[in-house]
């Protein structure tokens, strides 16, 4: 698995010079990615009042690592539960969250219809009540929604007609990001930016904790009520990038289908030398393509790749695309590699 716990220590002073100094690159602020099995990477907690079990199981998650967290709730009438990194450094306004979020068919032993996905400026001073969230509604479409004093506000749905791909398929991951700037937020899913984005909304200005949303009407106590992987959240820096495709399997020398995104919020313009890099379970990095670029401050550039394909020589098993500068920013996505 990859170990990659990092809090970072933002204090006053290094918050200030982020703001000032806009060559500073962006700071990771947390990351899951399953933990050992028994525990997880981070310290969480919930705001539910419900009886809850957070645990990392074995999962043949995008991460690649083999696990992923498994949210479930022993209930028989149905209700909300956010779980958010437990730590107080991770408290941000503006910054770029995202996850892995496994659909779940709304049969037995999976629990009826549920909102999941991510949760992000969650105010510890309203005990988390409020709250935006970007997730998956009952119907399977997405939904971007202010959450304040209990009560949800819809702000942008987006139907089969507007998702990449339709609606999700049951036992899918797909990856849910929102990169929030003051009352702008570009929302992403499988690192395709959404239409309409970014959407415009200032009813939540404040600080605040992220992490995962889950709601439901009724389940048992065996109901796999949410399944998350990958999830990070970091400040922003000079230019952010994201990666994403609808595939989590692909066969050696078979082409995958790839977005690249990079949003330039560095307050100037920035010249970057961008790489998509394919790298197989042994390490082995390929360079599927290479672009110098000259982003405008607040430009996003937007790339659909349809055809990437997998060296044919790649290892099987966990592999992923790292999109990437020269200058150390990088997103990546996992797929698993197939004979």
């Amino acid at each position: 698995m990859r170990n990659t716990r990092r809090l970072a220590t933002l204090t006053t002073i290094l918050a200030l010079a982020l703001m000032l100094a806009p060559a500073a690159l962006a700071t990771e602020l947390s990351r899951e990615t399953g933990g050992n099995g028994v525990v997880t990477d981070l310290p969480w907690t919930t705001t539910s009042f419900l009886t809850q079990t957070l645990s990392a199981q074995a999962r043949n998650a995008p991460s690649g690592d083999g696990r992923a967290l498994r949210l479930a709730i022993d209930l028989s009438v149905g209700g909300v539960s956010t779980t958010l990194v437990d730590d107080p450094l991770n408290e941000t306004a503006d910054g770029r969250f995202a996850a892995d979020i496994h659909v779940l068919p709304a049969t037995a032993p999976f629990g009826p219809p549920a909102r999941r996905g991510i949760v992000f400026r969650a105010n510890p001073a309203t005990m988390f009540g409020d709250a935006y969230q970007f997730v998956f509604d009952f119907d399977g479409t997405l939904v971007f929604r202010a959450f304040v004093g209990g009560a949800g506000m819809t702000l942008r749905r987006w139907d089969a007609t507007e998702m990449p791909g339709g609606l999700a398929q049951p036992f899918s991951w797909h990856r849910l990001e929102a990169i929030a700037l003051g009352d702008s937020f570009r929302l992403l899913y499988d690192g395709r930016e959404l239409p309409s984005s970014p959407v415009l909304d200032s009813t939540l200005m404040s600080s605040g904790r992220s992490g995962f949303y889950t709601f439901h009407f009724s389940a048992d106590s065996a109901a796999e009520i949410g399944i998350f992987d990958d999830f990070v959240a970091e400040d922003l820096g000079n230019v952010i990038l994201s990666v994403g495709t609808p595939l989590d399997y692909v066969r050696r020398g078979d082409a995958a289908q790839i977005a690249a995104f990079a949003f330039n919020a560095s307050g100037e313009d920035a010249t970057r030398t961008f790489r998509l890099v394919f790298v197989d379970r042994g390490g082995i990095e390929t360079v599927i393509a290479e672009r110098t670029l000259t982003l405008r401050d607040g430009q996003r550039v937007a790339k659909e790749l349809p055809s990437v394909r997998v060296p044919v020589g790649a290892h099987v098993g966990p592999g992923r695309f790292r999109f990437e500068s020269d200058l150390g920013e990088s997103a990546e996505v996992f797929v698993e590699v197939t004979p």
